[in-house]
């Protein structure tokens, strides 16, 4: 289940990133217009998409690591995207989607450790 975490990462924040590197409509409506405050978060998501891959790669390659590995990052994501309720609030449809990915990665976290 562990691997679950990742491929969902990587599946959400492709066209997440892509989108904001473009600078789409979409992304301008969802995230704001473009400024260094979003180029940094642009930042924070492709560093998630590497270390999602590696994850990956590592569990695959079966590096005795990669578990622990996986759950750091996961437990970055559920901190960080917990704390996007608190300060902006539910109603944000970028915090909604952040709600239900840190929801799911405390599943697969909780799961690692039963």
């Amino acid at each position: 289940m562990i691997a679950a975490a990742p491929i969902l990462n990587i599946l959400v924040l492709i066209p997440v990133t892509t989108g904001l590197w473009r600078n789409t409509d979409g992304m301008v409506q969802a995230f704001g217009p473009e400024t260094p405050a979003r180029s940094i978060l642009l930042s924070v998501y492709l560093a998630i998409v590497v270390l999602s891959a590696l994850e990956l790669a590592g569990l695959a390659a079966g590096v005795p690591a990669a578990p622990n590995a996986a759950l750091t990052l996961l437990v970055f994501q559920i901190v960080y995207k917990t704390l996007t309720i608190i300060l902006v609030g539910l109603t944000n449809l970028v915090v909604k989607t952040n709600a239900a990915i840190a929801a799911f990665h405390s599943l697969v976290v909780a799961a690692q450790l039963i």
